[in-house]
């Protein structure tokens, strides 16, 4: 019904467990068997995890009774029945069950260094996770060997595997030959991903040796052209559960300040997102997501019919700014090679679109993109929290917001090309503020949390 998510196969492959959505702020943990029928287990208003227990008689939800998975989280071991068998405190993300079904790994942030193991007693402990990373994304503790799977993620955002006895120890990296990826899952013989979209994905399976700590890079494409997210596999490998994405939306606009009105700007079964006015209101550009991510155009006053594409068939466009005259737009391209490539001008009317050579690559991330008067630009450094002020004409760059550590979480800009951005320093723990990029200056602390 478009509302699953969390998918976790018993070992057996005979029952699929999930989340499932039923109203604001009320989520079912349900069950369905070989039938398919769906059956209730369970409620709660928010949830982080669930996992179906290696013995089969029972199933790790993690969530909170308040909906803020930021506050009090909760762990609770279900029967099939969906009574609850124990409860506890402490784990909060990425749960995977211990083989004898009487422990769980979890973690308690993504920016620690540890995992936790977490005994249904009430008892836990400690692991540190070695490594050069920055974040820790996932666990999945391997069933026929007595090593935990921890997925970590470097300030690129490039996933990596890392081994880690459950006893503690040296970790033992797994050379992956994907750097990034939306999912994944792991059988007793092989790896399950869901690699990043650009715009579609793919199912991918990786033949894994656990003893040795290597993976087949010739992988075999199971599903492509999906949009998928979550992933669940049998231990044997023979049964996979992905969930599915069928994303439309479509852009709507009021003609006054009360909004009503509302008229129809797109129809159709395409995603349209991120509309901006031109300088004067005439027009609105958007993405467009269909099989690419493109730079649409139409007139304010038009509709479906009247939609221009800018973009080149093979360029995904990941953000965009309107010039202040609104002749051009400047957008943050994505290659087909997954990797983005830079900057790019498009002529509002249409044209002949120009590459900005400055030798940076830029984050593949959306609403990062400003243009100031001046033929300024403000735009996203990959890999980090960093901001370089960019000569459209020439490509010329120096760096506006510099930071060693850290991370932007949400950026918008206003239309004298001034970017207030949400960013962490994480050289100072749970350091977060508001920041002020002016077109011309020095960055702002505006507010700090």
């Amino acid at each position: 019904d478009g509302d699953a998510f969390l998918p976790s196969l018993s070992p057996d492959g005979r029952t699929l467990y999930f989340a499932r959505r039923t109203g604001p702020g009320d989520i079912a943990i349900a069950s369905a068997g070989p039938s398919g029928a769906a059956s209730e287990l369970y409620r709660l208003s928010g949830i982080s995890g669930v996992a179906a227990a290696p013995d089969e008689t029972s199933i790790l939800v993690v969530g909170s009774d308040g909906g803020d998975l930021n506050a009090k989280l909760e762990w609770r071991v279900l029967g099939q029945d969906g009574r609850v068998i124990t409860r506890g405190e402490g784990a909060r993300f990425g749960t995977s069950w211990a083989p004898d079904s009487r422990s769980f790994a979890a973690f308690q942030s993504s920016a620690s260094k540890e995992i936790v193991i977490q005994s249904l007693d009430g008892s836990s402990r400690t692991v540190v996770v070695t490594g050069n990373y920055q974040w820790i994304y996932g666990t999945h503790w391997l069933q026929k060997h007595d090593r935990i799977l921890v997925v970590v993620r470097n300030e690129a955002l490039e996933s990596r595997i890392l081994l880690v006895p459950p006893s503690g120890g040296p970790a033992t990296e797994v050379a992956m030959p994907l750097r990034r990826w939306r999912a994944l899952a792991v059988s007793d013989g092989a790896l399950f991903v869901i690699t990043q979209p650009t715009p579609s994905s793919d199912l991918v399976r990786f033949a894994f040796d656990p003893e040795r700590g290597t993976v087949d890079p010739k992988g075999e494409t199971l599903v492509a052209g999906i949009q998928a997210s979550g992933l669940t596999v049998t231990r044997d490998g023979t049964r996979v559960v992905y969930t599915v994405s069928h994303q439309r939306s479509n852009l709507r606009m009021s003609d006054d300040a009360t909004g009503s009105p509302w008229r129809e700007l797109t129809r159709g079964t395409k995603l349209n997102k991120l509309p901006q006015f031109s300088p004067d209101g005439r027009s609105v550009a958007f993405l467009r997501i269909a099989d690419q991510r493109e730079l649409a155009i139409m007139p304010a006053s038009g509709d479906d019919k009247d939609v221009t594409i800018l973009s080149a068939p093979d360029e995904g466009i990941m953000s965009f700014a309107w010039s202040p005259d609104g002749a051009e737009l400047a957008a943050t391209v994505l290659g087909t090679n997954g990797k983005t490539t830079g900057l790019v001008r498009y002529p509002s009317k249409g044209g002949a679109a120009r590459e900005i050579v400055t030798g940076i690559s830029f984050t593949a991330e959306e609403d990062t993109l400003s243009w100031a008067p001046g033929q300024k630009l403000l735009a996203r450094v990959a890999g980090n929290q960093n901001y370089a002020r960019i000569d459209v004409d020439t490509g010329a760059s120096s760096m506006a917001l510099q930071a060693v550590d850290g991370w932007v979480f949400w950026a918008q800009s206003d239309r004298a090309g001034n970017l207030a951005v949400w960013r962490n320093d994480a050289s100072r723990e749970k350091r977060f503020g508001a920041w002020l990029l002016p077109s011309v200056g020095a960055p702002l602390e505006l507010a700090e949390a």
